[in-house]
Parts: C-alpha cells; structure tokens; sequence
C-alpha cells in the first residue's frame, strides 16, 4: 500500500511544482532582462494550461518504472536480497549468473529491452509534450536562444485575440513534425546505448576486480 501512496504522491508533487518546472525551462530558453521574480508564471493558468500533460507524462513514467519489473516477474527473475551484501548472502544469489546461465542472460535483456522500449515510446513523446506546452507559455516579449514556431502553426493565438494563447496536447502533439521525432528517437537511442555500454564497462571492470578477490581470497583460504 506505501507504494501506491508514493506513486500517488508523485504527481501531487509534479501538479503542485509545475510552476516552477515551467519557469526553469522558461530560464533555459529564453533571452530576457527581467528580474528573477518577475518570470516566475502565475501558478493558476499554468496549472490550467500543464495539469493534462504533466498527469500524461506522469502516467508514462510510473508505467515505464513498472512494466521491466512486469516483465522481469513474469520472467521469473528474482529481486536482489536486501541481504546481498550481508555475511550470509556473500555466494549465494544469482550462482546460475556467475555460472553464465544464458538464459537468465536473455531475460537481463528483455527487461533492459523493455525499458529502453518504454523509455523512448512513453516517456521522451509525453515529456516533449509537456515542454512543448511549458514553452507556448512563455511571454510574447521574452526572446528565445533557439527560435522556434511561438503561434504553433498558427493555433496559439494571443489571449487579447480572444484565442487559447497557450498549446494543448493535441496541437503540441501535431505541430513537431515527423522528422523532428526521428531524429529525437534517434538521438534517444544514441544516449541510451552509450548510457548502457558505460554500464557494462564499469560492470566489466568490477566484475574482474571481484573474481580477482575472490580468487585471492580462496588460495589463502587453502594455507589456513
């Protein structure tokens, strides 16, 4: 049950500071003179314009967080010990992996598959919604470091037109152009593989470094 308080209390927690995640892309973006304060956006109409993107995007990062473990479950891998490091547990988890078990090598990457996969398809669209819309948001009068499309194709329309002067879902959706997902998809997985092969360097090396040990500690073992 603490569990689902926390998830719930996850978005609480983006609803409530969206605000701020607002103005700190609104700092990273623009180009302007005003004080600090003054750029802070008011709390009412960001929630108004971010509230369905930021639930979106939300709901796109628990479910990424959960369907590895989904698929690690139903893969039948187990959960670390949270004994693992104990005096009890130092050879006893995971023999089959020290033994170079394939199989459970196949199931280690269908649940790192499965969260590249969730993490590309789920989380990178709604998080590029999320800031499409936090950018729509940012005063006509601030200049950007990156020019970009401020009227969204035309669907933004300042508030004194009587126009939503703010990108919704649909619009920040349909305005970035295929091309542009393309190369961000790509991009994406450029980071996560580069992210992936430092990991399995620095496992690599640990690893070495713990037959190492391991060995030493056995041929000292013999003499006693």
């Amino acid at each position: 049950m603490g569990y689902k308080y926390h998830i719930v209390a996850r978005l609480f927690r983006s609803l409530l500071m969206v605000q701020f995640s607002t103005l700190w892309l609104h700092l990273v973006i623009a180009q302007t003179d005003r004080p600090f304060w003054s750029r802070v956006p008011p709390f009412k109409r960001t929630l108004q314009a971010t509230w369905r993107a930021t639930i979106l995007h939300w709901a796109a990062v628990e479910f990424t967080g959960l369907f590895p473990s989904m698929v690690a479950s139903r893969m039948d891998i187990d959960r670390p010990s949270p004994g693992l490091f104990g005096p009890d547990n130092t050879y006893s988890f995971r023999l089959d992996m020290a033994a170079g078990d394939a199989v459970f090598y196949f199931k280690c990457a269908a649940v790192i598959f499965a969260t590249v996969v969730g993490s590309i398809f789920f989380v990178v669209p709604s998080q590029v919604v999320l800031l499409r819309i936090q950018a729509s948001l940012l005063p006509v009068e601030d200049g950007t470091i990156i020019p970009f499309d401020r009227s969204f194709k035309g669907r933004v329309q300042p508030a004194h037109t009587n126009g939503r002067d703010y990108a919704t879902i649909s619009v920040a959706w349909r305005s970035f152009s295929w091309a542009s997902w393309r190369s961000l998809i790509i991009l994406s997985f450029k980071i996560i593989f580069l992210s992936l092969s430092l990991i399995l360097l620095m496992c690599a090396v640990i690893g070495l470094q713990w037959v190492m040990i391991v060995t030493q500690s056995m041929e000292i073992n013999e003499y006693l």
